[in-house]
C-alpha cells in the first residue's frame, strides 16, 4: 500500500454535497462512504450548467508542503489486514488560525491486496511481496524460496518425499509434457543452485558475508520474479520466457 495523495475535506463540503447531489444525500453520512464516481455524476446531471467542480475549490485542496495548513512526511506506519486498518503518521503544519477547525485529512491509496483462502504456496508468496515493500530483504528472499518449495511440493505431492529439491523441481516441469527440453526450465534451473544457497545461508544462521551482505532490494526482487516466473512457467506450460513477460504484460493491440 502506497500514499498516492493527500487533501484536506473541510465540513463544509459535507453541507454543499447533501444540497446539490440528491443521488448521494441519503447516503452520505462521512466521507468515507462517498463513491467520487457516484458524487461527479450525480452532481453534474443536478448542475446541467456547470463544467467542472470549481466550487468545490475552498473546501478540498492538496497538501502541497508549502501553503499551511499541511501535512508533512506522512508514512504507513502499519497494515492490520485482520481489522482491515491502516496506520499513518506525518507532522501537521499550520498558522494558529487553522487549529481546532473541523477537517479531516482523507488520503488517495494505491492497494495491493489478493483474495483469501488462496493456495499456501501463493500466501507465502504474498507475504515475500509484503516483506519486500517493508524492506526486510533476507526474510523476502526466504519466504519467496519457502513458496517455491510449498508450490513444487503441491505439484507433486512430495510433502513427505525424502529427495532432492533439484530433483523435485524437475519432477514439476515433468508434470508438462515435453516442457523440460525447452528455454524456462533449462535458463530457470540453471539458477535454482544460486537461490537455494540464498535460502540455507539465511534459514542456517549461518554467518556468510559473502552472501548476506549482499541480500539488498535487487537480489530479494530477483528471487520473487523467479518464484513467480517458475510457477507461471508450469501452470501455463510457457516454453520461453518471453512468453511469461507476454503474458504479465501483453503488447497492445494497435
Amino acid at each position: 500500500m502506497e500514499i498516492v495523495n493527500k487533501i484536506f475535506v473541510l465540513d463544509e463540503i459535507k453541507q454543499k454535497i447533501n444540497s446539490v447531489c440528491p443521488a448521494t444525500k441519503a447516503a452520505f453520512s462521512n466521507i468515507n462512504s462517498l463513491n467520487s464516481d457516484d458524487f461527479i455524476n450525480s452532481y453534474f446531471a443536478s448542475n446541467p450548467h456547470k463544467e467542472n467542480l470549481s466550487e468545490f475549490d475552498d473546501c478540498i485542496f492538496h497538501m502541497d508542503g508549502n501553503n499551511p495548513p499541511y501535512i508533512s512526511a506522512m508514512e504507513i506506519d502499519a497494515i492490520d489486514n485482520n481489522l482491515s486498518k491502516i496506520i499513518y503518521s506525518g507532522s501537521y503544519c499550520s498558522t494558529g488560525m487553522d487549529h481546532g477547525n473541523s477537517d479531516e485529512v482523507v488520503c488517495e491509496l494505491n492497494i495491493v491486496g489478493a483474495k483469501n483462502h488462496q493456495p499456501f504456496y501463493f500466501e507465502l508468496l504474498i507475504e515475500a511481496y509484503a516483506l519486500l515493500n517493508e524492506n526486510n530483504f533476507k526474510m523476502s528472499c526466504f519466504m519467496s524460496y519457502a513458496a517455491l518449495e510449498s508450490y513444487i511440493n503441491q505439484k507433486i505431492y512430495g510433502q513427505d518425499t525424502d529427495e532432492r529439491f533439484s530433483d523435485k523441481f524437475k519432477k514439476a516441469y515433468d508434470t508438462v509434457p515435453g516442457l523440460t527440453t525447452h528455454e524456462t526450465f533449462s535458463k530457470l534451473n540453471s539458477l535454482l543452485s544460486d537461490y537455494t544457497l540464498v535460502r540455507n545461508t539465511i534459514a542456517h544462521g549461518r554467518d556468510d558475508d559473502e552472501i548476506i551482505d549482499n541480500i539488498d532490494v535487487d537480489s530479494a526482487k530477483e528471487m520473487y520474479i523467479y518464484v513467480s516466473a517458475v510457477i507461471l512457467a508450469i501452470e501455463n506450460g510457457f516454453q520461453k520466457l518471453n512468453d511469461i513477460k507476454l503474458h504479465i504484460k501483453p503488447k497492445k493491440k494497435r
